[in-house]
């Protein structure tokens, strides 16, 4: 843990750990002027984090702001408001209805950028399912069971996705999107 603090922390701020067996929240209004580190059962954040949040919880919600990057290791990531680095999350669903300045790399079952949200660079997803609808700012890479883009999806750069079948993917008219790469995976070769 020390070692990704370390790698990922911002160094012009201090830490702020805050361990407990029930739910932590900023309230509107607040700011941690330092990076957030929570294991708890969940963090929702109404306020401001000006610093990294890196959080071991059941539960992520972001409604304010955070102006470093998230660091997730949770069931549920949740964000409405805005993070102005990148998220990095590790979890059974990740969704983005908000605003994320750099990049999102999402590992789990679902990874979803719901209609509204913009991502302001490259997503890398690795899941079972994806549902894309709002925008990505460049690139676009999914590792996904199935995926699916609706008509509000834009996508400036390219989509390069690897699935099982061809027709995992379904991309709606209307959908914008740079280029397309879809491949299927191969099966491993038997010796």
């Amino acid at each position: 843990v020390l070692a990704l603090l370390t790698v990922f922390s911002s160094s012009s701020c201090g830490l702020d750990i805050r361990p407990s067996n029930k739910p932590v929240r900023i309230p509107p209004g607040e700011t941690v002027d330092d990076t957030l580190v929570v294991a708890a059962e969940s963090v929702t954040v109404d306020g401001t984090v000006t610093g990294d949040l890196i959080a071991f919880v059941r539960q992520v919600t972001i409604r304010g702001a955070v102006k470093g990057n998230v660091i997730s290791f949770a069931r549920q990531i949740d964000v409405e408001g805005t993070v102005e680095g990148s998220i990095i999350g590790f979890g059974q669903s990740l969704e983005t209805r908000g605003q994320v300045g750099r990049n999102v790399y999402a590992f789990g079952q679902s990874a979803d950028i719901a209609r509204g949200g913009r991502v302001g660079e490259n997503v890398a997803i690795f899941a079972s399912e994806s549902d894309i609808e709002g925008t990505i700012g460049k690139d676009a890479y999914a590792r996904v069971g199935s995926m699916n883009l609706s008509e509000s999806a834009r996508i400036n750069g390219a989509l390069t996705a690897r699935v099982n079948r061809a027709e995992n993917v379904r991309i709606a008219p209307g959908a914008a999107i740079g280029r397309t790469d879809i491949r299927t995976a191969r099966p491993a070769r038997s010796r």
